[in-house]
């Protein structure tokens, strides 16, 4: 299992529940992505995401994610407009 962090930077104006992105994430991940936990952090203008993924590489697992990312922004009219990010924090402490 593979851990991949990214930051979403959202639009201005928008504030999104890390439980509300989660579920959206859950619900257009794929068996493909091999999602196994996710979990969010709510920061000024960003959700940090956690990623665990099953993955035969690090690379492959930051793409999965990378992908079930932006197809997640593609289908929610909440997202629309959010970027990704390589997450740049210190703490990268989640719990699980």
């Amino acid at each position: 299992m593979h851990f991949v962090a990214l930051s979403l930077t959202l639009r201005a104006a928008v504030d999104v529940d890390p439980e509300v992105l989660v579920g959206i994430l859950w619900a257009h991940a794929t068996s493909e992505d091999g999602l196994q936990h996710v979990r969010a952090r709510a920061g000024p203008g960003r959700v940090d995401v956690a990623f665990f993924l099953t993955a035969s590489t690090p690379t492959d697992a930051f793409g999965a994610a990378r992908r079930l990312c932006q197809r997640a922004i593609s289908a929610s009219a909440l997202l629309s407009g959010t970027e990704i990010r390589t997450f740049s924090g210190r703490d990268q402490e989640y719990e699980c």
